[in-house]
């Protein structure tokens, strides 16, 4: 039984029936993502001409940096192992919440970053934390975003 109708699903319509295309296309209603087929072929092909192997290098060295320069601020504590492969880290911020954190750096600084639990509640609760701040980069992320991100 079709649960969900729009356009692309249906041969004809009239006021007293309804003729449904053949399968597969009866179960695909609504437009079809034609806009972020094409972006994400866009997205591949901006990744391509870089080179996957450059950004993964770049990506490598930033996430060291990143590490190395929040484990250097007094009272902030990284959580989880050290990585090198992405520019990813939560840390936690002694005796401050992160939800305050997160929304100071926002407005004062335009720095965004992650506030709560990050769908690990039970482990927050282990560590005795609120929360966590979770800091995430890209390749288009400079040293100088991580810089600010600590200041």
């Amino acid at each position: 039984e079709l649960v969900e109708f729009g356009g692309g699903m249906v041969d004809s319509v009239s006021m007293s029936e309804t003729t449904f295309s053949s399968p597969p296309f009866c179960f695909e209603a609504g437009t079809p993502a034609v806009a972020e087929t094409v972006a994400a072929a866009r997205a591949l092909q901006f990744y391509e001409r870089i080179g996957i192997q450059r950004i993964q290098a770049y990506e490598q060295k930033l996430a060291a940096y990143m590490h190395r320069k929040l484990s250097s601020v007094p009272g902030v504590t990284v959580l989880g192992p050290r990585s090198d492969r992405l520019p990813l880290a939560a840390v936690a911020v002694r005796e401050l919440d992160p939800q305050d954190i997160g929304l100071l750096m926002d407005e004062l600084a335009g720095v965004a970053v992650r506030s709560g639990h990050h769908c690990a509640q039970p482990l927050h609760t282990a560590l005795g934390l609120s929360g966590s701040l979770r800091f995430s980069g890209q390749f288009y992320t400079s040293f100088g975003d991580v810089d600010r991100g600590v200041e």
